[in-house]
């Protein structure tokens, strides 16, 4: 896991910056009239981080079949398949993403998007994810490995659920396809990992 920074008046501002972002992306769901500072931009900035493209090479609509361990170890496919947008905003200086699960409809709460920020400084991506039901935000950490993008962080356990230690892949990543996979470990160890969800993305 990323060494955890400690917490800056220029960490808070710009936390504060995403967390506008998300809700403004929030009101636009909702049928609200798109403004200049909402509408997505098809092209990254030209003064963007050369880096952008490591998220920006996703931007799009992919379809994504989705399969989830079960407790006797194998894996159930989930009916239907969720659809993944992807585009530039803020100018064209970052990615963000609106995940669609294929049983939206019945159950919206999987309804979700991602603000992907590229940090000059840290090198690395910042990434805030939130919900439909709004169940608090989470933010991660991301970088390149390899061929693969890694994006790790602790995620806070509740009722029905332990916390523990969430590392996602993008891997075998190509023009139409790439693959994603949800690892998990307990909050005290980040050596045994067990995978729990896994998917195949192809562009719609």
């Amino acid at each position: 896991m990323p060494a955890v920074r400690e917490t800056t008046v220029t960490q808070t501002a710009r936390f504060t910056a995403l967390l506008a972002v998300l809700l403004m992306a929030a009101c636009a769901s909702k049928g609200h009239a798109p403004t200049a500072a909402t509408t997505a931009n098809k092209a990254p900035a030209k003064t963007a981080s050369t880096e952008l493209m490591q998220f920006g090479r996703f931007v799009g609509q992919w379809s994504c079949t989705v399969q989830q361990r079960q407790a006797d170890g194998s894996w159930q496919t989930q009916a239907g398949e969720a659809q993944w947008r992807w585009t530039y905003t803020l100018g064209g200086h970052a990615v963000q993403d609106y995940w669609q699960p294929a049983d939206a409809t019945a159950n919206p709460t999987g309804l979700g998007t991602n603000l992907r920020t590229w940090d000059r400084d840290t090198q690395q991506w910042d990434v805030v994810w939130a919900t439909a039901t709004q169940q608090g935000l989470e933010t991660l950490g991301g970088r390149v490995a390899g061929p693969n993008m890694v994006l790790e962080m602790t995620k806070q356990g509740r009722a029905n659920r332990p916390g523990h230690l969430a590392r996602i892949t993008f891997f075998d990543i190509q023009a139409e396809q790439f693959d994603w996979i949800y690892e998990a470990s307990p909050i005290d160890d980040g050596q045994q990992w067990s995978a729990l969800v896994q998917m195949r993305c192809t562009r719609s």
